[in-house]
This record gives C-alpha cells, structure tokens and sequence, in this order.
C-alpha cells in the first residue's frame, strides 16, 4: 500500500491487521509489517472506494532497507476448525509518508507466511484515511 501518486498531500494510518485461516493443519503463522519506498516489481492499483492510496499484491521488497513496524505468531494445532485473527495496531506509529523532494511514497507491506504445516488463508490490511 502506497500513497496516490496523483495527489500531492494524504495521511492514513494502517489500523489493523486480520488473518482468516480457511484449511488450517498444524503449525505457526508468522506475519511482520514492514515500510520501505524500495519496492520492486510493483503493479499497483486504486481501489474502487477511494483514491489516496494505491494497493499491489505484488512485488519484492528489500528487508535490509525497511522498518519493521509490527510483528505477531498465531499458533493453529491441528483439527480441521478455521481461525480467523484480527490484530489492531494501536501501538504501533504506521503513518505513510511521502518524500517531497522525490514525490517517492513509502510503502507499507503485510507479509504472512507459515511455518510447519501450511495452513492456507486470506490477510487483510487496514488502514484510515485522514486526509
């Protein structure tokens, strides 16, 4: 998620984070959000409700020049029961800026990978738009 690159000034805040496991086995699901303007391989999009941010299901994103802004496990043991999570990030500072000089936007990523036996789900990224 990015900033339009159409207009000039945008605040959001990304709010939460929610992970909706639909064929979950056992294992550990790991999910970091991140931000860094070095995104590579990028197709972005506006989607249809607004127009001040861009969303890309794509694309590489260098860790060794990103922030971690937050991180969290969910632990799935076994059974064939879906698990749906839904993580608020009040602690965390998530503003999306953008360089004026450059009219480079950050981007903010959800990353959500498994470990052990993979369960398989859907994540979804939050956010409020304040300007």
């Amino acid at each position: 998620m990015r900033l339009n690159s159409s207009y000039l000034d945008a605040i959001s805040l990304v709010k939460q984070v929610d992970i909706a496991l639909t064929s979950p086995g056992s294992g550990t699901i790991q999910w970091a959000l991140w931000t860094s303007s070095n995104v590579t391989g990028a197709t972005f999009s506006t989607p249809p409700q607004n127009g001040y941010v861009q969303i890309a299901q794509n694309g590489t994103m260098n860790v060794a020049s990103a922030w971690q802004i937050a991180a969290g496990v969910i632990t799935v043991s076994g059974g064939g029961t879906q698990v749906s999570k839904s993580i608020e990030l009040v602690n965390y500072s998530s503003q999306i800026g953008r360089n004026s000089f450059t009219q480079t936007s950050d981007v903010t990523t959800l990353a959500v990978y498994g470990v052990g036996s993979t369960p398989t789900g859907t994540a979804l990224l939050s956010w409020q738009e304040l300007i």
